[in-house]
């Protein structure tokens, strides 16, 4: 069912950044050298307001990276990524996904939320953005405008 596989990465990636923040992982300085990435997401041209972009190393293109950077998408469509607690991500090409649900309806908890991008762009068996993190970017290379 891909809404609720939607939805098992959202929860994924929220634990994984809260086990991240919580055992301390990727404090301090050590680690690999991190660029600032942040960016806007939008789908059908409407900003997003809420949900999560991960950027995962793309190993297809060479990306041996083990770091897995994300952000969460501010009310404003925003987002920047953290690689562990340290803003920013490492150089190289990396496959991006994009999840964000509606609000869970308290009358019906065990409903599954309903997905606000197409599940296409949260798919990680199947993802189909590809973006590099480059050290110079021109302005807006990190903005995701996702189709409907």
């Amino acid at each position: 069912m891909p809404s609720l596989r939607a939805f098992t990465f959202f929860v994924s990636v929220m634990f994984a950044a809260a086990i991240l923040s919580a055992s301390g992982c990727g404090g301090g300085s050590s680690g690999p050298s991190l660029t600032p990435v942040s960016g806007k997401v939008s789908v059908g041209g409407k900003l997003l307001t809420r949900g999560s972009v991960s950027f995962r190393p793309d190993t297809a293109r060479g990306n041996k990276d083990l770091s897995e950077p994300f952000g969460e998408i501010g009310p404003d469509g925003a987002y920047k990524l953290h690689t562990g607690k340290r803003l920013g991500a490492p150089l190289g090409k990396y496959v991006v996904l994009v999840a964000a649900t509606e609000d869970v309806d308290p009358n019906k908890p065990s409903d599954t939320p309903k997905s606000l991008v197409p599940l296409k762009y949260s798919d990680p068996d199947m993802p189909i953005l590809q973006l590099d993190v480059v050290e110079n970017p021109k302005p807006g290379h990190y903005d995701l405008d996702l189709p409907k």
